[in-house]
């Protein structure tokens, strides 16, 4: 009949010494300090039989508070003897043990099988119990282990917590230290573990608000170009091409994801505050006189006026981005005459990407630039925008001019479409 130690046979008890035998310290022989008596155990040279494993995965779920604790538990002894009393010590108690006779054997174990708890010697040929503790913190981290280490070897001990124990017991064993031992250990691991699973589900929980808040400024955001873009699609048009190159360039310039999608989604707004501006100012054929362009030039307050008070991130950007558009590095602009990197860096980003587009497409009052005509243009007035951001529109241009290519590709469809009746 085989003991529960790797199948392998038990046929008589041996006299075992502690784990300061091991280090050098005074020898104690097992019989000596670790009598089955003091366990209610009856000495006997019968090998216990191996228990069977609990079915399914108990890390699956998460136990309740209420329930008992016990759990299925992998002792790690090189010591036969030593692994077979502990087992009886604890299956009495109503866990269900599996044994290992070194640390590549439970490594091999915990592969196969799943354990709430490990209970390992720290002094075993080959793998130590400290190397088998690293192993499973890395790779099995939802498993509680207990050290158990020689009476005088309390530094490595407390190395162990260090590392991620949760406790530790000391030869010579008392019956009552290790069931206590091993039930605070559970009951700690059940906490860990129900902590782990509340967080994950606010976490999962807090995605999805954050998502439906993404999906709900979304649809503000959309409302309101469709707002600007009621008295003429190419202001709509042009509005959403605004936001994409912006949000490249933004990238290009080290932004995270974060910002990037909160500047693809508030670039758009920049010239919100035009829904203002007359008709026969706003889409006139001919240059404006200077105070019609006074009167175009007030779209930045009125669009950050509309978009004030928000606590939203994607309308306050969009609220420094429709004040500050038209401000430039020199001090030149409005309507604040801001200089340098008093100006946003997202009305920076915008100022550059706004008139790329308003020189590359159709206006009112004129034909659209070619590409190369309207890069000439900027590098003569380069001096407006901040030279870093300009620098990084050059270099990002190649990828604005494709996606301007599918924008535009898009949209020739779409009034095509509109042409014929079709939509």
């Amino acid at each position: 009949m085989n003991s529960p130690l790797n199948g392998e046979p038990i046929t008589r008890r041996k006299s075992l010494s502690l784990a300061g035998e091991r280090t050098g310290t005074a020898m104690t022989k097992w019989t000596d300090t670790f009598k089955p008596a003091a366990f209610g155990l009856r000495t006997q040279d019968a090998p216990l039989p191996m228990t069977e494993p609990l079915p399914g995965n108990r890390d699956s779920t998460v136990p309740s508070m209420g329930e008992p604790a016990q759990g299925k538990i992998l002792v790690v002894d090189d010591e036969p003897a030593v692994a077979e009393l502990l087992v009886r010590v604890l299956t009495a108690q109503g866990h269900t043990c599996l044994c290992a006779s070194n640390g590549e054997t439970a490594v091999k174990l915990l592969e196969r099988e799943d354990f709430d708890l490990i209970l390992a010697d720290v002094m075993m040929p080959g793998m130590s119990g400290i190397d088998l503790l690293m192993i499973t913190r890395t790779l099995f981290p939802a498993v509680a282990v207990v050290i158990v280490t020689g009476i005088h070897d309390r530094e490595t001990a407390f190395s162990a917590l260090e590392l991620g124990a949760y406790d530790w017991v000391a030869k010579p064993f008392e019956r009552d230290k290790i069931l206590i031992t091993v039930a605070a250990a559970l009951d700690r691991r059940r906490i860990t573990l129900l902590t782990t699973e509340y967080r994950s589900a606010l976490e999962e929980q807090t995605r999805d608000i954050v998502g439906q808040l993404a999906e709900r400024e979304e649809e503000i955001v959309l409302r309101l170009i469709a707002a600007v873009g009621s008295r003429d699609h190419e202001t709509e048009a042009h509005c959403r091409r605004v936001g994409v190159s912006s949000a490249v360039i933004a990238r290009y310039l080290g932004w995270n994801t974060e910002r990037q999608d909160l500047m693809r989604r508030a670039a758009p707004l920049h010239d919100v505050g035009k829904i203002a501006i007359p008709d026969d100012i706003l889409f006139t054929q001919r240059s404006l006189t200077q105070d019609e362009f006074e009167v175009v030039k007030t779209h930045a307050r009125i669009g950050a006026k509309l978009l004030e008070g928000s606590n939203v991130p994607v309308v306050r950007m969009a609220r420094e981005i429709a004040l500050s558009h038209h401000e430039r590095w020199d001090g030149s602009g409005y309507p604040e005459g801001l200089h340098g990197d008093e100006i946003p860096e997202s009305a920076r980003i915008v100022a550059v990407a706004d008139v790329f587009d308003s020189l590359t497409h159709d206006r009112s009052h004129r034909p659209a630039f070619t590409e190369p005509e309207a890069l000439n243009v900027m590098l003569v007035v380069s001096r407006i925008w901040d030279p870093n951001v300009f620098d990084t529109f050059l270099r990002a241009l190649p990828e604005i001019r494709q996606i301007y290519d599918r924008i535009d590709d898009r949209e020739r469809g779409s009034v095509a479409l509109q042409r014929t009746g079709a939509v």
